[in-house]
């Protein structure tokens, strides 16, 4: 699901406060929400598929955040069961978008066992 960004004529803080709200009115309680965020967790392959076999195995409904040209609003910060890094650089989101699908798809031929991946099994 997209949410748009605030808008360019608002002042920047005001900005991230309205896409934040957005994605909250979006957010099920259910939901495990994953930000993405330079300074959080990073994972190797293996790893992040493993992370997210355990988030399946206890029942985990994960809900992936992307913030936009702004960074995320602290409210989604705080929503937030892990702070997920795809690289200390800094990316623009429709980059990061795909970094991260495709890292979801290497997660699931790495757990299915399919030759997608050819690194270390988990």
């Amino acid at each position: 699901m997209e949410v748009r960004d605030g808008g360019a004529s608002l002042e920047t803080p005001a900005r991230i406060r309205k896409e934040s709200t957005a994605l909250l009115e979006r957010m099920d309680a259910r939901d495990t929400v994953i930000a993405l965020a330079d300074t959080g967790r990073m994972f190797t392959s293996p790893q992040f598929a493993t992370f997210l076999r355990n988030m399946d195995e206890k029942g985990d409904r994960p809900a992936f955040v992307i913030g936009g040209p702004y960074g995320l609003d602290e409210n989604i910060m705080r929503r937030s069961g892990t702070l997920l890094s795809l690289s200390p650089m800094t990316w623009p989101h429709e980059l990061a978008r795909v970094l991260l699908l495709e890292q979801l798809f290497r997660a699931e031929s790495i757990l299915r066992n399919f030759p997608y991946h050819n690194g270390a099994k988990v």
